[in-house]
């Protein structure tokens, strides 16, 4: 009665479009359950010409999407996440995906201005971590069979003036510059790299810094070793998909050289 599991797999549905730059989209049905609110989106993007997209990623304590389910034409909840699909008015789409700490946010409307109300309507329904008690959310990214994950915990993390006095004047000169309130990257990123002998304090510097650029940084840690591999650098870029007004800063446990 019902189609074999191998010929669901390999079915596919062509969907004839009327001119559109893209010709006939075709879509197959392998994709797993846990991407639905994503499929729809990106279904209703195409078909509606949806003329701009914005993904947004921020640490967060909500623990589901429940504040915005009011909206939602489809959810879908998981073990430790919680994805909706949003119809926001006005012919603006937005889905979110909640869980391990962080938010992950794409909306699509027609003009630009109406993104960013609709961001800041999303972050007022999911507020930001506050960092509190010298603790900072870090992302740890590490590769499985889907690619890339991450999940988002909050460390406890010393201030520079803490532990300054452990290094010498040669290295407490240089870091000076980097954990001043006043330090931004460059305007095309800037890599940090840290080298020395295990037991020398460069994890300690590393969290120091982390304090000190809280108000405009998010954290990422690479922990797999395959963040070596072109596919686990692809999948572990989109961490940097981040507001315009903060900077993503990273690094890898596989080169000991954590960089931001």
């Amino acid at each position: 009665m019902f189609p074999s599991r191998k010929a669901l797999l390999n079915h596919q549905t062509t969907i004839e479009q009327q001119p559109a730059p893209w010709g006939e989209l075709a879509i197959a049905d392998e994709f797993h359950l846990r991407g639905l609110c994503q499929t729809q989106f990106a279904a209703r993007v195409l078909s509606g010409g949806i003329a701009h997209v914005c993904e947004r990623d921020w640490a967060s304590a909500a623990e589901s999407a429940d504040a915005v389910l009011p909206h939602a034409v489809t959810s879908f909840r998981s073990d430790g996440t919680h994805s909706v699909l949003l119809e926001l008015g006005d012919g603006v789409l937005a889905v979110v995906t909640v869980g391990y700490g962080r938010v992950t946010a794409r909306i699509a409307a027609n003009e630009p201005a109406v993104l960013a109300e609709a961001e800041a309507w999303l972050r007022g329904a999911f507020p930001a971590a506050v960092s509190a008690d010298s603790t900072v959310a870090v992302s740890f990214w590490s590769y499985g069979n889907c690619g890339g994950t991450q999940i988002t915990r909050s460390i406890r993390v010393p201030s520079w003036h803490e532990i300054e006095a452990n290094y010498p004047a040669s290295v407490r000169d240089r870091l000076a510059r980097l954990v001043d309130p006043a330090f931004r990257p460059a305007e095309g990123g800037q890599l940090v790299l840290w080298h020395g002998p295990p037991g020398t304090g460069k994890t300690y510097a590393l969290r120091a810094l982390a304090w000190a650029w809280r108000d405009w940084c998010d954290l990422h840690y690479v922990v797999d070793p395959m963040c070596s591999s072109a596919s686990a650098r692809t999948t572990c870029s989109r961490s940097c998909s981040t507001s315009p007004t903060r900077t993503s800063a990273g690094g890898c446990s596989c080169s000991r050289t954590p960089g931001s």
